[in-house]
């Protein structure tokens, strides 16, 4: 029996839907016409899990913020960059509403051959049929790549209506996109 798209679920619908216009949107981020993009790296069919302890309510409190991800796929210039994974953690005052609000902080990504690099970031969310579309944009601080910009999206379902249960929210996971660019002359 051959796989379609129609056979995977609306779920999985939304988010190929989401990750190809994902994609096609990262080649249309036009730099200024003093500046000319040119993609060093780039990584697709990538996932993430973020993990909240505890969970995450409609009351703000102290979170604890876990993020694993893996970046699969990548075409780069640089060797050694193949694929790799990421981590993000952060103590945070948060509740659901938040989730959708504006942020700053920093990713490490562990490329295949053990370097890393420092992804200094704004994340910008954007909800979408119960999708949280993440777009971190930033700069490479350190390590491989550094000194060049990347914005990285993700798409992540989170079921909202857990932040109505004693629980919470305790984790999401979804799908993205990581590109590296290089401003040259």
């Amino acid at each position: 029996m051959a796989l379609t798209i129609s056979s995977l679920g609306s779920r999985t619908n939304i988010r190929i839907v989401i990750v190809t216009v994902i994609i096609a949107s990262l080649s249309l981020i036009a730099p200024s016409p003093a500046k000319a993009g040119t993609a060093i790296a780039s990584c697709v069919l990538g996932s993430t899990a973020t993990n909240y302890s505890p969970g995450v309510r409609t009351q703000p409190a102290p979170i604890q913020v876990d993020v694993q991800g893996y970046l699969g796929l990548c075409v780069s210039s640089e060797p050694g960059a193949g694929t790799g994974t990421y981590t993000e953690n952060a103590s945070v005052f948060l509740s659901c509403s938040q989730l959708l609000a504006q942020g700053t902080g920093s990713r490490i990504f562990t490329w295949q051959d053990g370097t890393t690099s420092t992804f200094a970031l704004t994340r910008l969310v954007n909800a979408v049929n119960g999708e949280l579309v993440n777009t971190f944009t930033g700069d490479i601080t350190q390590g491989k790549f550094a000194g060049h910009s990347a914005t990285q999206v993700v798409a992540a379902f989170a079921d909202i209506t857990a932040c109505q249960t004693a629980t919470g929210l305790t984790a999401t996971q979804g799908t993205g996109v990581l590109t590296v660019i290089w401003w040259g002359a």
